[in-house]
């Protein structure tokens, strides 16, 4: 009897040739023709090793990033650290992320409660413009810090993608987080901003954190404006903290809807800061680029998981981890 383990599930000659692996395998093949003539995954893989700025310019290019990559691709790739990809290149998360506006499913939002909410591409691009507007008349720019106090839920995309647009910094921590597990991640980046939830349900319980965002406020001297997001209806959306907001003053609200425009950075500028467990001491800021992200992002969805337009990509996860 063979110990040889037998794949779980192999997929069929026409799946793979109707994978978009396939398809950018024949791309990178018109452009290079070191690869051999017909799809072989590690000739493939072999040669991104060998040529990393070649493989990394072409899935710009064929995924069609927007964004001025500029003329280099890498600089001192044989330096870690110290390596620079795109050094001229510019770009902008959000641009990126919200480049169709149609009546297509962007969001379908689930609750342990039972709560379904679904956003389409014209309505989160909306949304994004009006946070994105009020973001901008609390002075929130390029490079200044948005803190995010939130469950898994469309008010942290919205606030992701608003702040992104502006080329700013997010960052995020899940509302089950303590006090002082908080303070350890958000004291050290100063944000400017912070948006928290009024509550969130776990274990079939409706909990009520407008106690510890009151506290999260008087300790971040940095904070200009608190942002409330009424993730429970069952509990007010209201805090006695100064320049607090609730997020329907400006979001899906019948204020006009201020024209969404975004603001592109270097290739290497910090799109999110995420931490460490903090086992070992205060937690360790982690800092992500804009378009290291953004390419990550594209590769492994596109052509590690054949994710296409419209295909819906389930998360269960928490604000607290990064996935």
């Amino acid at each position: 009897m063979s110990n040889t383990p037998k794949p779980l599930w192999t997929p069929s000659e026409e799946a793979i040739s109707d994978s978009e692996l396939v398809r950018f395998y024949q791309y990178l093949r018109s452009k290079f023709a070191e690869l051999p003539m017909h799809y072989d995954y590690a000739a493939l893989h072999s040669w991104t090793i060998d040529q990393p700025a070649n493989f990394w310019r072409a899935l710009w290019n064929y995924f069609e990033v927007i964004g001025e990559p500029g003329d280099s691709t890498l600089i001192q790739p044989k330096a870690m650290p110290g390596a620079e990809w795109f050094p001229d290149g510019r770009l902008n998360f959000a641009e990126n992320l919200l480049r169709h506006i149609d009546e297509g499913v962007a969001i379908t939002q689930r609750g342990e409660d039972g709560r379904r909410q679904t956003l389409t591409y014209q309505q989160l691009q909306q949304q994004v413009a009006q946070l994105a507007g009020f973001l901008r008349e609390q002075g929130v720019g390029e490079g200044d810090r948005v803190a995010a106090f939130l469950p898994n839920s469309h008010y942290a995309v919205v606030g992701m993608l608003a702040t992104t647009s502006l080329g700013a910094v997010w960052s995020s921590c899940s509302p089950d987080f303590g006090f002082s597990g908080v303070l350890d991640r958000f004291a050290q980046i100063e944000p400017k901003v912070l948006i928290a939830c009024n509550g969130y349900c776990y274990g079939g319980k409706s909990i009520d954190s407008r106690e510890r965002v009151t506290q999260i406020c008087d300790a971040l001297p940095s904070l200009e404006a608190t942002i409330v997001a009424p993730y429970r209806d069952d509990i007010a959306d209201e805090l006695k903290v100064t320049n607090s907001y609730c997020w329907s003053q400006f979001v899906n609200n019948q204020r006009e809807v201020p024209k969404l425009t975004f603001k592109r950075v270097p290739f290497s500028a910090p799109l999110y800061i995420l931490y460490s467990s903090g086992t070992t001491g205060k937690p360790k800021c982690i800092v992500h680029s804009v378009g290291g992200t953004l390419l990550q992002h594209v590769k492994e969805l596109a052509l590690h998981t054949n994710v296409r337009k419209n295909e819906p990509l389930f998360y269960y996860t928490t604000c607290g981890w990064m996935m």
